[in-house]
This record gives C-alpha cells, structure tokens and sequence, in this order.
C-alpha cells in the first residue's frame, strides 16, 4: 500500500508545469515502483530461502554447517537473554524503562486527565504550526545556493549594503513596423516614465521617446506620416544626438547596424528606409517591487499584462525572471499536488 500510494503521488506530481520537478517526480515514481517488484521478486524469494536455512538449523553466515541443539543460545527476549554471548551485569538487570513505561507511562497517558492533556497538547501545537503556516512566503534567491563562505556571499552583502538597486529589464518590441505602430511605442514610452514599479533615478533608456522628442517639430499630431522621413530622421538621431541609444535598435539593413565611428566599418550600403527591425527600452525595477518572491512574481506579471496592453507581441524581459517565474507558479502546483496526492492516499 505504501508503495502504490508513493508511486501514485510522485506519478500525479509529474503533471507539474516546472520541467525540472516533472522530471524529478517521473524518476521518483518509477524508482518507487521497481523498489516494490524488488521486494517481489528478489526480497522475498531471499526471505524464503532464509526461512528454509533457519527449518534446516543451519548457521547464517556459514550454512554449510548445522547449529546446535535448539535452545543451546537463549533468546534475547527470555530471561537474561543474550548472556550467553555477553556476561556483563547489565544483561541481568530487569529493564526500568519497559517497567516505568507499563507500569506508570501508558496508563497515565491514557486516563481521561492524560488523554485531555494530550489533546490539549496537540492542539496548542496545530495552532502554532498553523501561524507559522500564514507567515510563510515564497521567495527563491541564486544566493541561497552559494556557502556561507564564499567570496560572492562578501560581495551580495556589501551590495546589499552600500549599493543596492532594483533589478535591471528591458521591454522588447521585435519584427514591429514602427512607423505605423508609432502611437504604441509612445504608450510604451509613456507607460515606462509614469509606472510605479520603475525606479527612474537609475535612467531609463527610452530610444523612441528622446527620439520623438528630438524631432518634434517634425511631427504632425504627434507622429510622423511619412515612412522614409521617419526612418531618415532616426537614422541621423541614432548617429548623432542619440547614439548612446544605438545598440538598442536593430536595423532591417544589416549595413546599418555597423559602428559608423568604427574603421572597418562602411556605411554606405546602409538603407534607413528598409525600417527597424527591433528595438528594446530598458529600466530599473524598484526594490519594494522585488522585495520578496510573490512580489518580484506580481510585478512581473503585472508588467507583463500592462506592455502586451499597449502594443502586441512587445514583452518585457530579465535574466532574474527565470527564478521569478518559479516562485510565481509553485504555490498553486504545490496546493494542487498535496490535495490530489493526499485524495489518491486517503
């Protein structure tokens, strides 16, 4: 029964959207279950050979030869047993802790006073383990993994410390055609300067805002109504003004996307006017938007929701929400797992 029912929970726990706990769970629960065809086909047949050695009165180690008389060596459990191999005085005292356990222990415990005792005692501990339970939060750190004497813990600390920020993000818009979507890129422009979640005075890199509002005399109603205009304008922003915001675009024309400042580099197969092929805007997160995992978890998937409102296929993205993620999802997987593991084993 404990087998199948291991078995079971591993198995069920293996429908787990995290690959890595999935396959943990598939290993799990297979192990499990060639345990138990263990005991079946190697244990027990081992067992029962046992069995025919002890009928035999064989010796264990050497069952080549036969034991003595039965009864020749007492039985550990009879008076003074095992004082055939060990003469010491203990092996003649009579055992204090089974008397007082007999004889004081089990009927206190269980008269009507012991019992309301003990349930009164669980119970106190049910409650504090249920607070406990209400203050727990998840949280996953890379540093957790690190040991405690490790130069980079040094450096986490002192970071911590002194120099603390939030975490940097970029916001990528890729195979977007920006001339007509330039309404959208203004709402994510709009959106990355006014969001709370966004620590501006770490920068903001917004090529697209400084960039509309460089050249805003050229704008009618706010945006630009020719194409070639607004690709030659942008290519002279990103090469010019602006060229601090170059390696965040990536031009259609692959002639365009060369360091013009750079030897080897020629610009005059450059073609502005084949567009932009992506373009990324990137920020810092505040730290009481990352102060713990359902926080870092929350933010991201509220920045998720409010970039994919303002214009498609554009998402915001950082290394650190690979972790983020985790936390995000293994509260429902772990709710969903126990109750359905905890129904196939009751």
């Amino acid at each position: 029964i404990t087998s199948v029912t291991d078995a079971l929970a591993f198995l069920i726990g293996a429908s787990t959207v995290l690959p890595a706990l999935s396959w943990f769970c598939s290993f799990a629960g297979i192990g499990v279950l060639l345990c138990f065809l263990l005991q079946l086909f190697l244990f027990m047949p081992c067992l029962a050979i046992n069995a025919r050695r002890a009928e035999a009165n064989r010796l264990d180690c050497l069952c080549c030869f036969k034991a003595g008389p039965p009864g020749s060596i007492e039985r550990y459990d009879a008076p003074g047993g095992w004082c055939y191999c060990c003469k010491c005085k203990c092996c003649k005292t009579p055992n204090k802790l089974a008397t007082f356990m007999e004889k004081f222990y089990a009927p206190a415990i269980t008269s009507p006073v012991g019992s309301a005792i003990t349930l009164g005692a669980f119970g106190a501990m049910t409650l504090v383990g249920l607070i406990g339970i209400s203050n727990i939060y998840q949280d996953f750190r890379l540093e957790w993994f690190i040991p405690a004497d490790s130069y980079v813990q040094d450096y986490i600390a002192a970071n911590e410390k002194y120099s603390s920020v939030g975490t940097r993000f970029s916001i990528y818009t890729p195979d977007v055609d920006y001339f007509s979507k330039q309404a959208e890129m203004q709402a994510l422009s709009s959106y990355i300067q006014t969001t709370p979640l966004v620590d501006r005075s770490q920068g903001v890199s917004d090529w697209h805002g400084s960039f509309m509002a460089a050249n805003a005399g050229s704008l009618t109603n706010g945006v630009y109504t020719d194409a070639d205009t607004y690709h030659g304008d942008l290519w002279t922003y990103l090469n010019g003004a602006g060229a601090r915001y170059r390696s965040n675009v990536k031009w259609s024309s692959a002639a365009c996307n060369c360091d013009p400042t750079a030897a080897a580099c020629s610009s005059n197969d450059c073609d502005p006017t084949a567009g932009v092929k992506a373009g990324r805007l990137s920020a810092t997160l505040t730290l009481a938007s990352t102060e713990t995992g359902g926080d870092r978890y929350g933010t991201m998937d509220a920045m998720r929701a409010e970039v994919a409102g303002k214009m498609d296929g554009a998402f915001p993205y950082s290394f650190e929400f690979l972790y983020w993620e985790e936390v995000g999802v293994i509260g429902t997987e772990l709710s969903r797992n126990l109750l359905v593991c905890g129904t196939v084993i009751v």
